[in-house]
């Protein structure tokens, strides 16, 4: 299994969890009994999908399984393999990626969506992927899946199905799981219910129900269900301190994800970091305060739980020297020494920011900074936000190309992950990949795409799930269809 850690230690990592999303589940496994520990029970062999609506395959059934027979531009017939078309759609990614360096990176400029789908299309009609090509790989794949599986179960000395449907049991393994490292963490995901009382308790904000309706209920990028916006209006305007208890409970559960409906459109979840804005960071002068308090409540139950590390994901923008040291290097610092863990950052850039340009400013200006002082708690970069109306080549490209053309030349060591594959647009994670990701964050749409699933097998690129929050967002019906254990037996 990849564990795609950015720090030059080795981990084995064991992810079961994701984003915060109710008052009781936060990122450990230990708490999954509070969410839904039907996970390990459902989890099972689900196929890979295949959608060929964009991979530009030919709807005929000329190419057959593994071997096909074809006519060269000499009129001679030769045999095509399915590996060597395979190769060929990589050499193609490989092609698309010089050419987008030198547009964005060299002259400045964009690649748009129709010039580069054409650059990754086949350059020779004998090597094109055909519909039947595309059900043979997924077909090779699941078989390889399948061995894998027997052979996991053979020579493991855990025998699952002695207690997968004892609900007790499951718990009690879970619970029991060695763990050493977590990525993916989201500092402003990762409060829980004590915390977020104290938090509030300390700082006594104003609520205003019509200025958090404003910001977390827009209706564009965030929503808030019907019930909670009745009850946020009838809240009278007063600080926290001054509500009974059944009104402090409303404040405190906008924190959190509803437990009913049992999953939520994305917009619910971008929902929680408005309101936390609105209500913890009213007070110039307690911003420090509630950093430390996050950061290190977080850091102190990751570390009762045995970890050793911890990467979180944050944004710092726009970026400057005085943010690295103050945010990034100063947390990093606190965090080691409180806990003796081992604390790393992924730079976060948002999709959803327009236009680009700002986003190109920014990343130019991350390059100077590292290339200055690279520090020591910022070990790579990442894409986050919404994917559904913001694809990873359109939003991504004047980020991601720029700084693998500065790592090219040997200006700067900064790795890049980036969230894709979790909604929207399918070619994502293979966009992000062909930019120069080494990691992809959540990838649960790359089972559509099983000619970029042997990518990431050729080119190493490890994926960092997140069951929980798959299935709460929408991502995946059940933890049954979830990708995860396919992925782990492919080796991504």
């Amino acid at each position: 299994m990849k564990c795609p850690v950015f720090n030059s230690a080795q981990f084995i990592c064991i992810i079961l969890a994701g984003r915060q999303t109710n008052a009781q589940s936060a990122f450990f496994p230990r708490d999954l009994e509070a969410t839904d520990m039907s996970m390990l029970k459902d989890l099972s062999d689900s196929p890979l999908s295949l959608s060929m609506s964009y991979l530009g395959v030919s709807g005929a059934k000329g190419s057959k399984a593994q071997k096909g027979t074809t006519k060269s531009k000499t009129g001679k017939s030769r045999k095509v393999t399915l590996n060597a078309k395979i190769e060929h759609a990589h050499d193609r990614y490989a092609a698309g990626r010089s050419a987008i360096i030198q547009r964005v990176a060299v002259e400045h400029g964009t690649m748009e969506r129709a010039e580069w789908e054409n650059l990754l299309n086949a350059t020779d009609t004998e090597l094109f992927l055909t519909i039947d090509d595309l059900a043979a790989l997924s077909a090779r794949q699941a078989s390889e899946i399948a061995h894998a599986a027997s052979k996991a179960k053979k020579q493991s000395a855990i025998k699952v199905d002695d207690f997968r449907s004892k609900i007790s049991k499951v718990e009690s393994f879970c619970a029991a799981l060695p763990r050493e490292a977590i990525l993916h963490v989201h500092p402003g995901g990762t409060r829980n219910l004590a915390t977020v009382q104290e938090l509030l308790t300390e700082l006594n904000p104003i609520v205003n129900g019509t200025e958090i309706l404003e910001e977390a209920n827009n209706g564009v990028d965030t929503m808030l269900y019907p019930s909670e916006v009745t009850a946020l209006e009838a809240l009278p305007v007063q600080s926290y301190s001054e509500f009974d208890d059944t009104d402090k409970k409303v404040v405190e559960e906008l924190f959190f994800m509803p437990t009913e409906p049992c999953c939520h459109d994305f917009k619910r979840f971008e929902a929680l970091f408005d309101i936390a804005g609105v209500l913890l960071y009213q007070d110039p002068t307690k911003l420090q305060y509630v950093g430390d308090k996050t950061h290190l409540d977080f850091s102190k139950r990751a570390k009762e739980l045995g970890l050793s590390y911890v990467e979180f994901t944050a944004t710092g923008i726009p970026p400057s020297r005085e943010k690295l040291e103050a945010k990034f290097e100063y947390f990093k610092r606190l965090i080691e020494s409180e806990t003796d863990m081992t604390a790393h950052w992924v730079y976060a850039y948002v999709r959803t920011i327009y236009p680009a340009t700002i986003n190109k400013g920014w990343a130019q200006t991350k390059i100077e900074l590292i290339e200055e002082n690279p520090g020591e708690a910022i070990k790579g970069i990442d894409l986050l936000a919404n994917e559904a109306a913001a694809p990873a080549l359109e939003t991504g490209q004047q980020i991601y190309v720029p700084i693998l053309k500065a790592v090219q030349d040997g200006r700067i060591q900064l790795n890049r992950t980036m969230h894709s594959g979790e909604l929207g647009d399918i070619r994502n994670v293979r966009d992000a990949m062909i930019m120069g990701a080494q990691r992809i964050g959540h990838g649960v749409l790359l089972k559509e795409d099983p000619v970029a699933i042997e990518y990431a097998r050729k080119m190493n690129v490890g994926t960092v799930v997140s069951l929980v929050s798959n299935k709460l967002l929408k991502v995946v019906p059940s933890y049954s269809s979830h990708p995860f254990l396919n992925c782990l037996r492919l080796g991504i």
